[in-house]
């Protein structure tokens, strides 16, 4: 549970837990903030919070990671893109105070809530994942730059309610990539830019 202050500058921050077979449940809740932003043009930053499944595995369903605060990995100096966060367990949920930033000056980063692009890949997929209303995703260009990669997913079921920004920069640039997915079911009535 972090309700403090941790910070990485052009670094990286792993938030990880794994259960034990006696353990039913595990969590990690990030109610502060939690930032890794890029120092440089070649130093971005990356944070990772997972709570993994039963056994070091994941879609057990009991493993759970959810942020109430702020995690940015932005790149606000010229020059600078946006870092990576990956939010991954087998239930995923971005609640109503969700600051959740990887915008950069010269184009926005990589945002995975629950797994990669279409499930597909290395990434560990959630079970569920769930944005509020009130929570806040921006991945954009700031100056000159495409915006970001934004991926929400579960294997089962995405409640997606909230908005995500991904847009290029105020002098050119192209909007960026956004997926919001379940795959079995897909509850989207939230705001994309």
């Amino acid at each position: 549970i972090n309700d403090g202050i941790i910070n990485a500058e052009g670094g990286a921050v792993i938030l990880h837990t794994a259960a034990a077979k006696e353990i039913v449940d595990n969590l990690i809740l990030n109610n502060g903030i939690i930032a890794a932003n890029s120092f440089g043009r070649d130093q971005e930053g990356r944070i990772v919070l997972y709570a993994q499944g039963v056994n070091g595995s994941y879609k057990q369903g009991s493993s759970a990671t959810i942020n109430d605060g702020y995690i940015t990995t932005t790149g606000q100096n010229e020059g600078e893109q946006g870092g990576s966060i990956e939010m991954l367990a087998d239930h995923v949920m971005l609640a109503g105070g969700s600051l959740i930033d990887s915008s950069g000056d010269a184009g926005g980063g990589d945002i995975k809530v629950g797994g990669d692009y279409l499930g597909t890949g290395d990434t560990p997929t959630a079970l569920t994942s769930y944005v509020d209303q009130d929570a806040l995703i921006l991945n954009d260009a700031i100056t000159n730059g495409d915006g970001g990669r934004t991926i929400i997913w579960s294997d089962d079921t995405t409640r997606y309610h909230g908005s995500i920004y991904a847009r290029g920069g105020a002098l050119g640039g192209n909007g960026g990539f956004t997926e919001t997915s379940g795959k079995i079911n897909m509850l989207a009535d939230g705001y994309v830019d």
